[in-house]
């Protein structure tokens, strides 16, 4: 069978065929059938008046003819129509997951002493985050989500079959999947990974060969002081001896374990641009990166984020690389490096939990830079994007500056 053309779009009288039109016309109605026709039409005609055979019969039973052609072959291109139209695909409009309501998915923290919250997002997806958790998307696009675990726990049902892939980075592992329930639990001294349903793939410093599977029943636990893990079904297997960790070196222990401060203090900044510059991959730039920011030395941070923009410009971890720079650039008093970054971070596709915070801060870029024209149309355009927008105010406040 031929295989038909997207339907465009407009209006319906505008859309082409879904097939060339003689074959559209004649493949429904085959001779035999035309035949049939005929000895019915001439059977109709041989009972008629002589003056309906004389005069009108011929052209009539023509016409009628035509007639029936035309309906079957509208009843063919009607049925082809609607069969194009609920084929499976994805939607052309397709983009960032939103929470049932409209709502943006944003970061979340809830104390110890507060109560779980599901969060159920518009593909079918569901997040259910325990007290004493804080979560944060850092990439929400069309075709993948990477959120980070930065404590607690999170009990994750995403929707199988989408056209996503999900990740969750918990410091210590990552957790990548495209449809299964699995929960994972992170702690200043572990990350425990079980999985409810389906598979995961579990990708971290301390796991053979970078990366482990499991399976629905099986869990893994990654210890930060230990080098020992372990992977088991609930009904027991032996899986567990074939994970043996990749002992880190000490300032990724220290950094996985949230001490910062402590890594911060093995590498200095001249340890992390000298990391930097050999560092193979994203994942390893944006954790010095995070040990210089949390330990209080923004500027130490400057140097992996530059690298992983220029290294790994399609790596997913680019976004948050260049937003996290920006930032940093306009708090180090550098605005039109900022404004610089904020422009390839929106360029990039910024997700849409930070979407509005990426636009007040390229306002403030470009006013502390002087460049008032350019944070005028921004702001026009915070306005179109936000028309309620709760930082309006700010963004008011540097177009006066």
């Amino acid at each position: 069978m031929t295989k038909s053309s997207p339907r465009a779009s407009g209006p319906t009288w505008r859309r082409p065929l879904a097939a060339p039109l003689g074959k559209v016309l004649c493949d429904p109605v085959e001779e035999a059938s035309i035949a049939r026709m005929w000895h019915a039409i001439d059977a109709r005609r041989s009972g008629a008046t002589a003056w309906f055979q004389g005069r009108y019969g011929r052209p009539l039973a023509v016409a009628l003819a035509a007639l029936l052609v035309a309906v079957v072959a509208g009843a063919v291109l009607e049925q082809r129509r609607a069969a194009q139209e609920h084929r499976t695909e994805p939607k052309a409009g397709l983009t960032s997951l939103v929470l049932e309501g409209g709502r943006p998915f944003e970061k979340v923290a809830i104390p110890r002493a507060g109560r779980s919250l599901e969060l159920s997002l518009n593909d079918g997806s569901r997040v259910v985050v325990s007290p004493g958790t804080t979560l944060e998307p850092l990439a929400n696009s069309a075709s993948e989500v990477i959120v980070r675990l930065a404590s607690g726990r999170a009990a994750f049902r995403v929707n199988p079959g989408g056209p996503r892939r999900w990740s969750v980075e918990a410091g210590l592992c990552s957790v990548s999947v495209t449809g299964t329930e699995f929960i994972v639990e992170r702690s200043p001294q572990h990350v425990h990974v079980a999985v409810r349903t389906g598979t995961v793939l579990v990708r971290g410093d301390r796991v053979l060969d970078g990366v482990a599977r499991l399976a629905a029943g099986q869990s893994l636990r990654v210890s930060a002081d230990s080098p020992a893990l372990s992977a088991s079904r609930a009904e027991a297997d032996a899986a567990g001896p074939a994970l043996v960790p990749r002992v880190a070196p000490g300032w990724q222990a220290s950094a996985a374990r949230g001490d910062h401060a402590a890594a911060y203090a093995e590498l200095g900044a001249a340890g992390i641009a000298r990391e930097a510059a050999r560092a193979p991959s994203a994942d390893d730039l944006l954790a010095l990166a995070d040990v210089a920011r949390l330990s209080g030395h923004p500027h130490a941070a400057v140097p992996p984020l530059e690298r992983l923009l220029e290294q790994h410009a399609t790596s997913p971890r680019a976004v948050a690389a260049a937003v996290t720079l920006g930032r940093i650039e306009l708090d180090l008093g550098r605005p039109a490096r900022a404004a610089t970054v904020l422009e390839r971070a929106l360029t990039l596709g910024v997700p849409a939990g930070l979407k509005e915070d990426v636009y007040v801060r390229l306002v403030e870029a470009y006013a502390k830079s002087n460049r008032s024209e350019e944070a005028r149309r921004t702001s026009e355009v915070y306005r179109q994007l936000f028309p309620e927008g709760r930082r309006t105010p700010e963004v008011e406040h540097w177009l006066t500056q």
